[in-house]
């Protein structure tokens, strides 16, 4: 059982009989009454956030996962197909699962796996992944309407807002958190 307190980032809770890992906590205590402990987590199995405000003896139960690392290797209508990188098992996660962040990610990236119960249930992708572009039409000079930008396609089907000079073939680095163009890549010697 784990007190509010204990309720740190990273730590795996069960909350309404479902597991979520705590992103955020901090602890507030007004006079004489108990502390109340606000806590924003993450659901393991769908990727949505909760912010929370426990009291005082509140005690949660703790979820025990694992985390692997694995390589992401396709995408079908079964989910996500991923290579365990210490046993070289295939394992596939189910698509109610997957977040939307992994759509920016190419395959052969490496990717963190969720274990809960013996069973992958979630992807972490890295904040950051070099991808292609797949599709992008030219910048025309001048062209502010967009605050100099326009949409481009990448690689895995995905489409993002980047600057005018990117074009087709280029290497960007994308914030797979936010869905955003970070910068364009140094070395396309990776792909």
């Amino acid at each position: 059982m784990l007190s509010i307190t204990q309720l740190q980032p990273g730590i795996a809770c069960i909350y309404n009989n479902k597991p979520y890992i705590v992103l955020e906590s901090s602890h507030e205590k007004q006079g004489r009454g108990s502390g109340v402990q606000h806590v924003t987590m993450r659901c393991i199995f769908d990727g949505t956030t909760l912010q929370q405000n426990f009291k005082g003896n509140v005690s949660l139960d703790e979820a025990h996962i694992e985390r692997t690392q694995g390589q992401f290797l396709y995408r079908d209508s079964d989910g996500m197909h991923c290579m365990d990188q210490t046993t070289y098992d295939q394992l596939t996660i189910s698509p109610e699962f997957i977040s939307q962040s992994l759509a920016f990610v190419p395959e052969g990236t490496i990717v963190d796996i969720i274990h809960f119960n013996g069973r992958p249930v979630s992807i972490t992708p890295p904040i950051k992944v070099t991808v292609i572009i797949a599709h992008a039409d030219p910048g025309i000079k001048g062209d502010r309407a967009n605050a100099g930008t326009k949409a481009v396609e990448l690689q895995t089907g995905a489409t993002i807002q980047a600057p005018l000079f990117i074009k087709t073939g280029d290497a960007v680095i994308v914030d797979t958190r936010t869905g955003r163009y970070v910068e364009r890549a140094k070395d396309k010697s990776i792909f």
